[in-house]
């Protein structure tokens, strides 16, 4: 069969036939395009509304701009260019927009609300918690941008401003557990610790589970030194959170509240090397070996957190005090005196510091030092009892329990000064300050507070003061039973032993290992 033969009479026709459609096609699409202004308006908005909804942000800017060139006064247009802005990143041009359709239309809370959301974009976030906060004004039954406006000032560190502002969401919306987390957060950086804890509560009762409060409530009841409370949210956090590095932190934070020493240190096994939080669990950890007498381990730990963050001053004072527990005093003096030159108004560098110069035999330069502690805080209860240790290591018994007695007015229930005062009661060379029946009660209030063999040997000798050998010698029993005391603190309460077995009682040569712990 042969192929059909296309004439040039019939290609002609259908390119004719084409034509006519083409033209008819135009003819009705002029009938009906809109000749006005108005409609011409109408037009670029739905075309910039249909690209919008496509996705096709570009093309939604081309037609908004069409629009604005034939209404520049009108507010919508600007806002709905905005938007298209927004989501092309173009965050300045959409906070241009916006400043225009707030001239325009300044009674518009969606306007303040959407600039607020670029100028976050931008970082520039004084000025969107001004946004947030007037879109909020000016409509009061939505606290969706108060809430916002709430989390920024919290960003900035306007601690003060974000409580009554958190309060007005709370009041719009009784069940707002951000506004209840970011109060807590804020009165917790002020350091109002228990009302933080009651709305971190407050927060997890609207939002169950909600892991972020949860993790901040635990580190409010650290500072609050409830440890047992530290632990038990801690685990409720979900398994994958358990081994992050800042939970870590604060579960070791409790361990150490809790005496629990060698849980803390195990805490540090699981910390990546990189962490910024690993420098405060190798301080801590250090803390923990001093606790337990390991000197050469803390000294350890505490360098190494010391080559991560080479003057921090609490790092400082702990290597300081290891040092110090080694006899090693200059050694000791050096890190107390760096960690002075940090922070100057530091207590305990220049406690630490009168105390290794006065181990050092420079008496003139530990009294200087000591004046200095006076002078920065003559009434913190720590530092009356530094200043009566210079006093009792000094010769001067009678001074150092005076000032013993004013630092126990302030922290009645201190097992540590409890115990040093209850050991200079019961065993001071001077008889004028011996008094073994208050040694007694001392030490038993110390127990009450803390069971450690070191205060159990301290009762031990406020018996043998009261001429009590035999309940001297019980209590020195139990006090070896425990296995926490170091070397020195077991070979001192078996030489206690002996002389209670022997009717006398224990007199501080100044050799004796001093019972505060």
């Amino acid at each position: 069969m042969s192929a059909p033969v296309v004439t040039l009479a019939a290609l002609l026709a259908v390119v004719a036939a084409v034509a006519a459609v083409l033209v008819a096609r135009d003819q009705f699409a002029a009938r009906w395009r809109p000749t006005s202004r108005r409609g011409r308006i109408a037009d670029a908005v739905a075309l910039g509304t249909d690209a919008q909804r496509h996705g096709d942000q570009a093309a939604a800017v081309r037609h908004f701009t069409a629009a604005l060139d034939l209404a520049p006064d009108r507010a919508e247009l600007y806002f709905h260019r905005a938007v298209a802005w927004g989501r092309r990143r173009k965050h300045e041009r959409a906070v241009a927009d916006l400043t225009r359709a707030i001239e325009l239309a300044p009674y518009s809370p969606g306007s303040y609300q959407l600039r607020a959301e670029m100028r976050v974009a931008l970082r520039q976030f004084d000025e969107a918690t001004a946004d947030y906060r007037r879109a909020a004004e000016l409509d009061t039954a939505d606290a969706r941008c108060l809430e916002q406006a709430v989390w920024l000032l919290g960003e900035l560190g306007r601690y003060d401003e974000v409580i009554p502002a958190a309060a007005e969401v709370i009041r719009r919306d009784p069940r707002a557990a951000s506004a209840y987390h970011y109060r807590g957060f804020a009165l917790q950086q002020l350091g109002r610790h228990d009302e933080a804890v009651a709305d971190f509560t407050c927060a997890l009762e609207h939002r169950p589970g909600w892991d972020v409060p949860l993790y901040h409530r635990a580190a409010a009841w650290n500072a609050l030194d409830r440890p047992d409370r530290v632990l038990a949210d801690l685990e409720r956090l979900p398994d994958e959170q358990q081994a992050w590095p800042n939970v870590r932190v604060q579960r070791a934070y409790a361990l150490f509240a809790a005496g629990e020493y060698d849980r803390v240190t195990a805490e540090l096994a699981g910390c990546p090397a990189d962490d910024s939080n690993r420098v405060v669990l190798l301080r801590l950890c250090g803390a923990a070996h001093l606790h337990r007498g390991r000197t050469a381990a803390a000294l350890a730990d505490l360098t190494a957190a010391l080559d991560l963050v080479p003057d921090d001053p609490a790092t400082l004072l702990n290597r300081g005090r290891a040092w110090h527990d080694r006899q090693e005093y200059a050694h000791a003096l050096a890190d107390y005196d760096r960690a002075a030159a940090v922070e100057p108004d530091r207590v305990e560098a220049h406690a630490g510091r009168g105390k290794c110069l006065l181990r050092l035999g420079r008496a003139d330069e530990a009294k200087a030092a000591f004046a200095r502690v006076d002078e920065i805080a003559p009434d913190d209860p720590h530092t009356l009892g530094e200043r009566a240790i210079f006093r009792r290591e000094a010769g001067d018994h009678a001074g150092a329990v005076a000032l013993f007695e004013r630092a126990l007015e302030r922290l009645p229930d201190s097992p540590p000064m409890l115990n040093i005062l209850a050991w200079v009661r019961a065993t001071s060379p001077d008889a004028a300050v011996r008094d073994g029946r208050r040694a007694v009660e001392l030490a038993r209030r110390a127990l009450a507070g803390e069971e450690h063999g070191n205060i159990r040997d301290t009762l031990a000798c406020g018996h043998a003061e009261a001429g009590d050998f035999a309940a001297a010698v019980a209590e020195a029993e139990l006090a070896l039973r425990d296995d926490r005391l170091t070397a020195d603190e077991r070979a001192a309460v078996e030489r206690h032993l002996g002389e209670f077995r022997s009717g006398r009682p224990v007199r501080d040569t100044g050799s004796s290992p001093s019972p505060a712990r």
